[in-house]
C-alpha cells in the first residue's frame, strides 16, 4: 500500500499538474479552423501571441507534475496483474513526458526564430517538430492512458467506470495518431479528438489526485 507521503504528493502533482495542463490547454491560441495543418499559420500564430512562450513553460512545468503524479499512481495500483499493467503505463508516460518536453522547449522559441529567420526559414523546423508532437499524443493520451486504464479495470483500487472513461480516452488518442500519420492534419483530429483524449485524461488524472488525497487524509 501506498505510504502517505507518497498519496499527498501524488495528490498536490496531479491535481495541480492537471488544472496548469487544462489552464494551458485552453489559453493557447491555434490557427483558424480554415487554415488547419498550415505551418505557415502556426508559425504566424506563434510569432504574433503575446505570452507565448510562458505558455509553452507552462505545459512543461504540467508534463513535470503530472510525471511525479503518475508514479504516485502506479504505486496505488495493488495486484500483479494491475500493477504491471500500470508500470507499462508509467514507462509509456515517462517515454511520452520526454517527447513532450522536446517539443515544446523548442516551441518556446518559434516566435523568435520567426522574427529572426522568416517564417519560410523556419517551416522545414516545424514540420520535424509537429511529427515529435504526433508521437507524444499518440504515446501519452493513446498508449498511457489506456493502459492506466485497463490497471484501473484490474486493480480494486479505483472505480472500474474509471478505468473505461481511461480506455475511451485512450482509444481516441489512438485513432488520433493513426488519422494524423496517414492523413495528416484536420478540423476533425484537432478539434474533436485530441480534446477528447487530451481533455479526459487530465480530467482523469486530477480525480485520482482527489482521491489520493482523501486516502492520505484518512491514512
Amino acid at each position: 500500500m501506498a505510504d502517505r507521503i507518497v498519496l499527498r504528493v501524488g495528490s498536490w502533482t496531479a491535481i495541480i499538474g492537471g488544472l496548469l495542463a487544462l489552464v494551458v490547454n485552453v489559453v493557447s491560441p491555434r490557427p483558424d479552423s480554415s487554415k488547419i495543418g498550415d505551418p505557415r499559420a502556426f508559425l504566424d500564430t506563434a510569432s504574433n501571441t503575446t505570452g507565448w512562450e510562458l505558455i509553452q513553460l507552462g505545459v512543461i512545468v504540467a508534463l513535470l507534475l503530472l510525471l511525479v503524479a503518475f508514479h504516485a499512481i502506479t504505486k496505488t495500483i495493488e495486484g500483479g496483474h494491475a500493477s504491471y499493467w500500470a508500470h507499462l503505463g508509467l514507462g509509456a508516460v515517462t517515454v511520452g513526458t520526454a517527447l513532450g518536453l522536446v517539443t515544446f522547449a523548442i516551441g518556446t522559441q518559434w516566435s523568435v526564430a520567426v522574427g529572426a529567420l522568416g517564417i519560410d526559414s523556419v517551416v522545414a523546423s516545424y514540420s520535424v517538430t509537429s511529427g515529435v508532437f504526433l508521437i507524444w499524443s499518440f504515446v501519452y493520451f493513446g498508449v498511457a492512458a489506456a493502459l492506466y486504464g485497463y490497471a484501473f479495470k484490474l486493480s480494486n483500487t479505483y472505480p472500474d467506470w474509471l478505468g473505461w472513461l481511461a480506455m475511451l480516452a485512450g482509444l481516441a488518442g489512438l485513432v488520433f495518431g493513426i488519422i494524423e500519420s496517414l492523413s495528416g492534419v484536420s478540423t476533425f483530429t484537432t478539434f474533436v479528438l485530441f480534446p477528447i483524449a487530451s481533455g479526459l485524461t487530465t480530467l482523469i488524472v486530477i480525480y485520482v489526485g482527489y482521491l489520493m488525497g482523501r486516502r492520505a487524509m484518512a491514512a
